[in-house]
This record gives C-alpha cells, sequence and structure tokens, in this order.
C-alpha cells in the first residue's frame, strides 16, 4: 500500500480506506453521514470524480486534510491494521510538514547567530569563520 500525502497536505479516500482494509464505499458513506459535523468544525469537504477501472462508472473520491483524515480513521473499529494505518497515517503527515519546512535564509542564519552569541558569550572569531570576508553585495 502506498501511502501518499499530496503537496497541498491532503490524502485520498482510497488510500484511507486501502490502508484500513474497508471498502472505499464504506468511508465515502462515513463522511457523508457526518458530514455536517466535520464540515463545521473542521473545513467543507472536497470531492472528486473518478473513474473505477474496468467499470467505468463514476467514483466519489474524498480528498481530505490531516484533521478530516483523523477524524474519519477515528470512526473505523481498532482492528490491528486500522490502528497500524492510524500511526502510519500520522507518521506520513508528519514527514510531509517537515519536507515542507523551508530551510532558514542566510539573513535569519545571521540573526539566529548574533543571538546565540549574545545569550552565550560566544567569542567573535567564530563567527569570522563562518561570515564571508567581505560584506555581502561588495567585491573585493
Amino acid at each position: 500500500m502506498n501511502l501518499v500525502i499530496r503537496k497541498d497536505m491532503t490524502v485520498d479516500s482510497r488510500t484511507i480506506a486501502a490502508g484500513c482494509g474497508i471498502e472505499h464505499e464504506s468511508a465515502i458513506r462515513l463522511l457523508s453521514q457526518h458530514r455536517a459535523a466535520i464540515e463545521e468544525l473542521l473545513g467543507i469537504l472536497r470531492f472528486e470524480i473518478g473513474k473505477i477501472e474496468g467499470r467505468g462508472r463514476p467514483e466519489k473520491i474524498a480528498i481530505l486534510t490531516e484533521d478530516q483524515a483523523t477524524a474519519l480513521i477515528t470512526m473505523f473499529r481498532n482492528t490491528p491494521v486500522v490502528v497500524r494505518f492510524k500511526v502510519a497515517l500520522a507518521k506520513a503527515f508528519g514527514e510531509a510538514k517537515r519536507c515542507q519546512q523551508r530551510p532558514p535564509s542566510y539573513g535569519e542564519l545571521a540573526r539566529m547567530a548574533l543571538e546565540l552569541e549574545s545569550k552565550l558569550g560566544i567569542a567573535g572569531d567564530i563567527f569570522h569563520m563562518v561570515l564571508p570576508a567581505t560584506p555581502y553585495g561588495e567585491t573585493g
């Protein structure tokens, strides 16, 4: 099973159903039954129409945020498969968030280093090793 968190930090309801070993239609039925409560507290549910391979009949697919996905899987019975998937989903969302965080800019790094220097009283020679010999933008 391929647990994919999309770049927009959402997950497909088919992924959740497959990971929990339940029929996708059952997951969609649960979302429909509890749609008002989910949308009131966690935002509007987004649906797409997909095609079922081999049958050609349209399939309703929910595109869920982390909170919406968590709400859905808490409605499933805690079988060993479901519990394992709940943990895997939490881990996948955590990893996706870490991947989306941008590294600090040079200016932010310099500011953090200066704050550390003043807080810890570190000697200025360390910064001469890290900072360029000439100020940014100057040549020579």
